[in-house]
């Protein structure tokens, strides 16, 4: 691996969303202002609504507390909801 080819690897495992960005902008197909993080968040919410184990999405996602995951990405608002969540 030469060191451009080392730069591309670093740029695409450390910034992410910029990379994401670049093939967005490049496949006019796509719709556009679709953002790394408005993905991550989307999956993130159809899984808890879909009932996947919220532990388990934590841990995927890498918060250090389930009410990031609940609060943030998951959108969950009603509090008996939340209550649940938390004792699994």
């Amino acid at each position: 691996m030469d060191d451009s080819q080392f730069f591309a690897v670093s740029i695409a495992i450390f910034y992410p969303s910029k990379v994401f960005s670049k093939l967005i902008k490049k496949m006019p197909e796509l719709p556009q202002g679709i953002t790394f993080h408005g993905l991550r968040s989307s999956c993130v919410s159809i899984l808890v609504h879909q009932g996947m184990d919220v532990k388990s999405i934590q841990k995927w996602v890498g918060h250090a507390d389930i009410d990031t995951t609940l609060r943030i990405y998951a959108k969950v608002k009603d509090k008996e909801s939340k209550r649940e969540y938390r004792k699994q």
